[in-house]
């Protein structure tokens, strides 16, 4: 038996390959960049306050409220220049994979020059983008 039909059947399939996606990282770099997150948000110095209300984890864990709260943690990063400077850096690359958000009524308020409340609260979110994320797989 010849094995041309089979080479010209591998030739037809590598033809017609589909080229990578461009644009967009795997959805694995953004597990990545939320691992990285969460290492940055662990330096010291840590002195937790304790736990968020409830309707913080609400607002945080809905996903409804992914791209309002992204925009409140990147407004919010202003206020910590040197510390949030690659937190911002990463959080810009989600702007584009959350799906917008029908109201900003309920988006996430941050206290203003406040790095624990900034980090407990970009923590609960990195929970809830996590999830968003790897629910895309």
């Amino acid at each position: 038996m010849s094995s041309l039909p089979v080479l010209a059947l591998l030739l037809l399939l590598l033809a017609h390959r589909t080229p990578p996606a461009q644009g967009q990282p795997l959805p694995t770099t953004y597990i990545t960049l939320i691992k990285e997150m969460r290492g940055l948000l662990s330096q010291p110095p840590v002195l937790s306050k304790g736990d968020l209300e409830l309707d913080d984890k609400f607002i945080l864990r809905n996903k409804t409220f992914l791209k309002t709260n992204l925009e409140e943690f990147l407004n919010a990063t202003k206020n910590f220049k040197d510390r949030a400077e690659r937190i911002k850096k990463i959080l810009t690359q989600f702007q584009t994979v959350v799906p917008t958000a029908p109201s900003v009524e309920d988006s996430i308020s941050i206290e203003e020059n406040d790095w624990d409340d900034f980090r407990r609260k970009l923590k609960e979110y990195l929970d809830s983008l996590l999830k968003f994320v790897t629910a895309k797989i």
